[in-house]
């Protein structure tokens, strides 16, 4: 008999001072409510928990949690105070999630509609932390303080001067190296990522912008507080709500908006807030995946690249190529349900033009919409991208020939010249997804590819011996018919046996390659035969003399 494994538990701490004098949120009925929707919780009310984080070590064992969400009732709480009383606690110093509340339940024109969506990023955040699998000593940077911010008296006198950032760490076992793949070197920004014996990361030289995590096909980047599998629970999480829209806003872009606050949500009734490190590693899959899930709108909200990433101008490719294929899918909404919003250089945006700008983007016209994410959501491409693609074609019964040929495609479609093509498998060598692969069985040979997981690299082009005859071919497109059908065989051929012990030589057309070039070479019968009709084993008694 099998025993049902308990929850995680997870520990809500919800500052009294969330209920306002007009208005607010009544902190006790939220607890009860989290506690009635998640049996792993266990919620209380805390006094003054935004100031005295040194609240956290009784929190966690009185619930008797390893993770914690603490609910504040002010903004800009001491992020690094609060994770060193974590680590005090015994927990992991990243098993904490500090919500800022303050954006649904300040101002005068806070409704009931901000009090559930403020109640829905809590949910998200609990969905988070049930992610999170735990940091280590190599995912984290040293970082000293600066003491001019506000420290609560008893964090001055117990906590270092100095705290730790995480950052990605490149899982070696999952990683594919450089020789495959090596894809994270060149779209770092900062240049942190180096390819040695192996592809690590220079932790002085990172800033935590999460491109890498985005654009390794082999989720061999690890990254505590920010990893894909967190993303996915939260994102879930949110578009379990009725009519969501999602914005996804860099770090930076956040802060500015709490230093700018004006007494009020910077975020309309219904916009979910999802906050990434930077808006370089939101991939067109995200968007997709939220829109499949039944958003019903997606915003990207920039900082106007002053972190020095400068990925604008890749966003708004982004942005260009979902338009176009929303429309395309034939979803019965105006392809401004996709919309990228970033300041100028060097400026960063405003609570009310924020709102302005999400109050002006255009609603979708009424049509069946099914809440929730679509099952196995997930974050990672290519497969982010394929899969949603292929449930809102669905769902809006799109002309089977849809393609798109776009440079911010995710996905990629290879061609292969058949009758060039001597299945000598080079191309499924190099390719980092699986999208190619070779397979012997028998006395038969098989080049297959699967465009749901191709990337449009093009790193198997060069890797074709037979590219002087334009034998294999790779365009970033998103094509529906060849989502649909899914892997196919590029070429079927035979495998050639060794005459000698009727193991497997090679494939028989690349044999015929071969043969051709040593009888252009004028090579002798001998060698010939060797090298065409031998196995490996077999050439070496035969060189031996044997």
């Amino acid at each position: 008999m099998t025993v049902p494994q308990e929850p995680l538990r997870i520990g809500v701490g919800l500052c009294a001072g969330l209920e306002r004098p007009q208005g607010g949120l009544d902190p006790e009925a939220v607890a009860r409510l989290l506690e009635r929707s998640d049996p792993g919780v266990q919620a209380e009310v805390m006094p003054d928990i935004c100031r005295k984080p040194e609240q956290v070590p009784d929190l966690a064992s009185r619930t008797g949690a390893r993770r914690l969400v603490i609910a504040l009732c002010e903004g800009k709480p001491p992020v690094h105070e609060f994770q060193s009383w974590t680590r005090k606690a015994g927990l992991d110093p990243y098993a904490v999630e500090l919500i800022d509340l303050t954006r649904w339940i300040d101002g005068d024109g806070a409704s009931p509609k901000d009090e559930d969506d403020a109640i829905l990023v809590l949910k998200a955040a609990i969905a988070r932390l049930r992610a999170f699998e735990g940091s280590e000593p190599e995912q984290l940077k040293l970082r000293f303080l600066d003491r001019g911010g506000a420290v609560s008296r008893r964090s001055l006198m117990t906590m270092p001067p100095w705290t730790y950032e995480a950052v990605p760490a490149i899982d070696q076992r999952s990683c594919l190296g450089k020789d495959r793949c090596g894809l994270c070197v060149p779209a770092c920004p900062f240049e942190a990522i180096g390819a040695g014996v192996g592809i690590s990361v220079d932790k002085s030289q990172c800033e935590a912008c999460g491109i890498c995590l985005t654009t390794c096909p082999a989720d061999a980047v690890r990254w505590p507080g920010s990893s894909l599998a967190q993303y996915e629970a939260e994102l879930a999480a949110l578009l379990a709500a009725p009519r969501a829209s999602i914005v996804f806003t860099c770090r930076r872009a956040t802060a500015a908006l709490d230093d700018d606050h004006d007494g009020g949500s910077p975020f309309p009734p219904g916009w979910l807030p999802v906050e990434v490190p930077c808006m370089g590693m939101v991939t067109p899959g995200w968007i997709l995946q939220a829109l499949a899930g039944g958003a019903e709108r997606v915003a990207l909200v920039g900082c106007g690249y002053g972190c020095g990433v400068n990925y604008k101008a890749v966003v708004n490719e982004r942005v260009s190529y979902l338009r176009k294929l929303v429309g395309l899918l034939g979803m019965h909404q105006p392809p401004e349900q996709v919309r990228a919003l970033f300041t100028e250089p060097g400026q960063f945006p405003r609570p009310d033009e924020l709102r302005q700008a999400l109050d002006r983007l255009s609603s979708p016209q009424e049509s069946e919409r099914e809440n929730g994410a679509p099952d196995g959501l997930t974050l990672t491409e290519p497969v982010a991208t394929a899969q949603a693609v292929l449930a809102l074609a669905e769902r809006n019964g799109a002309a089977p020939d849809v393609s798109l040929a776009h440079s911010a495609s995710p996905l990629g479609l290879v061609r292969v010249r058949e009758e060039t093509c001597t299945t000598c498998g080079s191309c499924a060598g190099a390719c980092p997804t699986g999208a190619l692969s070779i397979e012997t069985r028998d006395e038969a040979v098989t080049l297959s590819y699967d465009p749901q997981l191709c990337i449009g690299c093009d790193r198997c082009v060069p890797a074709c011996p037979e590219q002087d005859k334009d034998t294999l071919g790779v365009e970033s497109v998103t094509d529906l018919a060849a989502l649909a059908e899914g892997r196919v065989t590029l070429k079927r051929g035979s495998i050639a046996l060794c005459k000698r012990c009727g193991n497997p030589v090679a494939p028989a057309a690349m044999l015929d390659k071969i043969r051709s070039l040593l009888e252009d070479a004028d090579q002798s019968k001998t060698l010939l035969e060797t090298v065409t009709e031998l196995c490996p084993d077999c050439r070496g008694v035969q060189t031996t003399g044997a």
